[in-house]
């Protein structure tokens, strides 16, 4: 399914962040730096759990409407 493509394509620009700011880290990097990188990291990972909320709603919405076509 598309959608879940797209929400798996969010989680993995995250975790790319995540993995960015493990290494700026471990480098003694600016802390403002690894800071925006989190930060990215949990825009991107809501962003892909909004698509997967809407996508399960629309899911429901449909089962239900085929349930009541059946009575």
């Amino acid at each position: 399914m598309v959608k879940r493509k797209i929400v798996e394509e969010w989680f993995s620009k995250g975790q790319k962040d995540i993995e960015d700011a493990e290494f700026l880290l471990k480098n003694n990097r600016a802390l403002e730096n690894i800071a925006y990188h989190i930060h990215q990291a949990a825009e991107k990972y809501l962003k892909g759990f909004l698509i997967h909320e809407c996508l399960a709603r629309a899911v429901s919405a449909a089962f239900a409407a085929s349930s009541r076509n059946l009575l």
